[in-house]
């Protein structure tokens, strides 16, 4: 299967939703939507875990305090500080379903690696943070929930391994006996961890042994793993690879695995997908995860990666720059492009939305863009408004919205306003001052960043440095330039006096100012530099 890679940037991404939402770390919990970062204002050293369909997103934070808290958070209402579980002062979220439960643990670690002592909970809306325990070991986390309220998760009894739990139906989440099946291990293993969990109730995780030698863990074989219905089946190991761990499953059974060639190295990335083992090219990866239509998120190399199967009818929109002009509208053009299966018939919604420009620096638009079978390109106007004024270029933003029949690849376009109201700036000279009696010229080059259909004037004059008038270094000079319309260059020119002096070299300025308000500086001071040539 082939893939498209889309870069999301330099983030620790560790969720992914149906809508394409990714959440992650980056100086904090982040939400990546439509081409932009979000920081979610979660507090420092905040990391969002997981995103729900409806762009809820669970976690762990500060929330304005120093120890960590699991969080859910919505566009709409804001953050829930979920708490912890009594003497466990710190707790993260990992998962999250439709209905708002999460689950995660509660410890009493701050170490988002180690969770000391930590209680897996289960959080919903009506009956707050419920305790499930360690089940009969050192400590428990919950890794996983889906549709159905099954979770699941694994229990560490000491530094020797784990215990996965699963809890098969609804009646757990309101049992406080806690039902619960142990999911035990493939053969000839000791221990299992379960990762993830897929509506039709598919546990995904690794099965292994582990051996405690002084002052490290040394790992023997291990192979990913699915649980359903009572039985763990093996998912084998690529081709070459010494040990497998699934991480991250969908509801159509396909499973994102980390494989490693030899005990110590570091892991790759695979699709195991029906018995079949599709390596991803991906190396070093620190998290992954998988969506319903076959999207993968994978990290690594510091830079978080949405891979979108070419199997998928995915829409993106292109950026469009013009520059502005003086009057009238000058037309942008966003092109809508149709990649992967084209047979059917796509729909997307599309809208403007103000960035710095705003509503009177381009006309706001909406509409729907209909592709017919084996169209693959659609385009989108929006009419910018030409002025006069000298202002920093502008942009806006076109989104896509509410597509049938095609996945949104890229979701929004960035218009540029360019503005082509002309920048004036002023060089600067050095030369040497001659000898006494002499005088040498120093021309000074004023220009326009563009030419212009108006007049643009300015006023300048000089100004002392180390080198001075009184001196009789330089003669001092005023006056007023006028740019006629169609000329970029003009020149200033300086007398600057010889002399037989020793002495170090001198410099006096030349500054514009009081300018037309057509125009505007970017370089209003020119230095003269008088070399001493004695």
């Amino acid at each position: 299967m082939a893939y498209t890679a889309v870069d999301l940037g330099a983030f620790t991404a560790h969720g992914l939703n149906n809508a394409g939402q990714v959440v992650g770390y980056s100086g904090g919990a982040v939400l990546w939507q439509d081409g932009a970062l979000i920081n979610l204002g979660a507090g420092s050293n905040s990391s969002a875990l997981a995103v729900n369909d409806a762009g809820r997103v669970a976690g762990r934070g500060t929330l304005g305090g120093s120890q960590f808290h699991a969080f859910l958070w919505d566009q709409s209402s804001g953050f829930t500080d979920l708490g912890t579980l009594p003497n466990r002062p710190y707790s993260q979220a990992a998962d999250l379903n439709e209905a708002g439960q999460v689950v995660g643990a509660s410890s009493w670690s701050s170490s988002s690696s180690s969770l000391e002592g930590a209680r897996a909970f289960l959080w919903d809306a009506t009956t707050g943070m419920q305790d499930l325990g360690t089940f009969g070991q050192n400590s428990a986390t919950a890794t996983a929930i889906n549709e159905a309220g099954q979770l699941v998760g694994f229990a560490q009894y000491s530094q020797s391994g784990w215990t996965t739990f699963a809890t098969q139906n609804a009646a757990f989440f309101r049992d406080t006996s806690g039902a619960t099946t142990m999911l035990g291990s493939l053969p000839g293993h000791l221990f299992s961890k379960a990762l993830d969990i897929n509506d039709l109730g598919q546990v995904v995780g690794s099965s292994g042994d582990q051996q405690i030698v002084p002052h490290s863990v040394t790992y023997r074989p291990q192979e990913a793993f699915v649980w359903q219905n009572g039985a763990m089946t093996g998912l084998g190991k690529p081709a070459g690879y010494l040990r497998s761990e699934a991480v991250a499953i969908n509801n159509a059974g396909q499973v994102v695995s980390f494989a490693y060639p030899s005990p110590y190295s570091s892991p790759q990335v695979f699709l195991w997908d029906n018995g079949v083992w599709t390596d991803l090219g991906f190396y070093y990866p620190r998290s992954a995860d998988i969506n319903d239509l076959g999207q993968i998120l994978v990290v690594a190399s510091d830079h978080s990666f949405l891979l979108t199967p070419d199997t998928i009818t995915g829409l993106a929109i292109s950026d469009a720059s013009v520059t502005e002009g003086n009057a009238g509208m000058t037309l942008a053009t966003f092109t809508v492009t149709r990649s992967g299966p084209l047979g059917g018939t796509t729909t997307v919604h599309y809208a403007t939305a103000d960035g710095s420009a705003l509503g009177s620096d381009y006309e706001a638009a909406k509409g729907m863009l209909t592709f017919a079978p084996d169209e693959n390109s659609k385009t989108i106007t929006i009419r910018v408004s030409g002025d006069r004024l000298v202002e920093p270029n502008e942009s806006y933003f076109v989104g896509l919205s509410a597509a049938t029949g095609a996945t949104i690849l890229d979701a929004q376009g960035v218009g540029t306003i360019l503005d082509d109201e002309p920048r004036i700036s002023i060089s600067d000279v050095t030369m040497a001052e001659g000898k006494k009696g002499q005088t040498t010229l120093f021309n000074f080059t004023v220009t326009l960043s563009n030419a212009y259909d108006q007049p643009v004037t300015m006023s300048f004059a000089t100004a002392n440095g180390t080198a001075k008038t009184s001196d009789n270094d330089y003669v001092a000079k005023s006056g007023t330039l006028t740019f006629a319309p169609g000329e970029t260059t003009k020149t200033i020119t300086i007398d600057v006096k010889g002399d037989n002096k020793r002495e170090v070299n001198e410099t006096f300025y030349l500054d514009l100012f009081g300018n037309s308000s057509n125009a505007l500086f970017t370089k209003s001071r020119g230095v003269g530099t008088i070399l001493n040539d004695d």
